[in-house]
């Protein structure tokens, strides 16, 4: 297994949702902009772009 020299969090975007989608039909006309998120992670065989939105 390779060791990570560096990791570059990347922001890729953001979704924006209304917040009783996330909190049970509480907060109703409450937005919430959540980040989407990538990760380019270095190693010593080469770079890995990990997508996790």
């Amino acid at each position: 297994m390779s060791r990570a020299l560096k990791v570059w969090p990347l922001l890729t975007g953001t979704l924006r949702y209304e917040k009783t989608i996330s909190t049970r039909n509480r907060g109703h006309g409450q937005f919430i902009e959540a980040p989407i998120l990538a990760y380019l992670i270095e190693t010593q065989n080469g770079r890995i772009l990990y997508d996790a939105g």
